[in-house]
């Protein structure tokens, strides 16, 4: 992630507390347990700010000058005590996609004129991407390769193929894997969803 004047790596993990790294000063800042004992479970760069939820569906923002998060007072907010909580950058929106079990999910829009949640049931040209016990991401115009919009792609490392489901959680197709077909050894470990024409930049501006 990089500004005019100089570039900055974040490198980010959560468990009880969350660790960023900046290349600018070389420097790890740890973040505690935003004062009371609950896990951050995902962040995610949105407008070029750096975002954290934690258990209980806590969202702040995180303060690059000092190990603090500045915790958002929003509206509506709905009872979760899930590690299944993803953020979620969507087409200049924010997001949240609560996996409740295995495919059945929720997704709310976090609006940050409102300060309020909502739940929505469309994400217009755009498609949720789903790695299975990790990470949710978003991309816009699958319709230039022949892909669905508005629809969630799924990928784990035992099945056949990428689960292919509305917002409703109803499946509407599987597309084929053909590096995890049988037997077992020739299954996929180490996978992700990669694009390429895609990067994140966070103005510090926002964080100071």
């Amino acid at each position: 992630m990089d500004n005019m004047e100089e570039e900055a790596q974040v490198m980010l993990t959560w468990g009880y507390d969350l660790n960023v790294y900046q290349s600018r000063n070389s420097a790890w800042t740890i973040y505690s347990r935003w004062s009371y004992s609950l896990t951050v479970v995902d962040v995610v760069v949105h407008n070029r700010t750096l975002y954290a939820i934690t258990q209980d569906a806590k969202i702040g923002k995180l303060m690059l000058n000092s190990p603090e998060v500045k915790v958002l007072e929003l509206n509506n907010t709905p009872f979760f005590l899930s590690d299944n909580l993803n953020l979620v950058s969507s087409d200049r929106q924010l997001l949240v996609v609560h996996f409740r079990a295995s495919m059945y999910l929720e997704v709310y829009k976090i609006d940050l004129s409102a300060m309020e949640w909502t739940g929505i049931h469309m994400i217009g040209d755009c498609a949720l991407l789903f790695i299975s016990g990790t990470k949710c991401t978003s991309l816009s115009n699958l319709g230039i390769w022949g892909f669905n919009s508005n629809c969630v792609y799924s990928i784990d490392c035992i099945s056949p193929g990428c689960r292919v489901s509305a917002l409703n959680n109803k499946l509407i197709t599987t597309i084929p894997l053909l590096e995890n077909r049988l037997p077992f050894k020739a299954r996929l470990c180490n996978f992700d969803w990669c694009f390429l024409h895609q990067r994140d930049e966070i103005d510090y501006t926002c964080h100071e």
